[in-house]
């Protein structure tokens, strides 16, 4: 499109503090985006977010907990995430999947590379029983 008619969707002071806000993903419904966040350049610590931007929780921000670059699956049920190993959680590095409510997290995968710190990406197949990461 043009560019106009932007839309704040987490204007919220549950953000204050916070900064590079990145790694946007729809869920397949359309009424969420989930994104991640990190405090005070702490990049260990950032952490995975959804706001409503449709439907009845409109408005809404929940934190998911320690995580990035989060995407959804096809059947909006799960969520998989790279987890820095300088958590405070003090959790393992590698991919993880959570609920979309961020509880029964599952790591995955370690990291493919002893220091791996680069978030490597990752992608649901439209069967959201494999996961894609590079």
């Amino acid at each position: 499109r043009d560019g106009k008619n932007l839309t704040m969707v987490a204007a919220d002071t549950a953000l204050k503090d916070h900064r590079w806000p990145g790694s946007p993903s729809w869920s397949p419904d359309g009424n969420w985006v989930l994104f991640d966040i990190t405090k005070n350049g702490r990049f260990g610590a950032t952490h995975s977010m959804k706001v409503a931007v449709a439907g009845p929780d409109k408005g809404k921000i929940v934190d998911l907990g320690v995580g990035l670059g989060g995407v959804f699956s096809p059947d909006g049920k799960k969520i998989v995430f790279f987890l820095n190993g300088n958590n405070p959680m003090k959790a393992k590095s590698g991919l993880w999947m959570m609920n979309t409510d961020g509880t029964n997290r599952l790591r995955l995968l370690s990291p493919m590379v002893s220091g791996w710190k680069e978030d490597p990406g990752r992608q649901f197949a439209p069967k959201p029983t494999q996961v894609a990461t590079a």
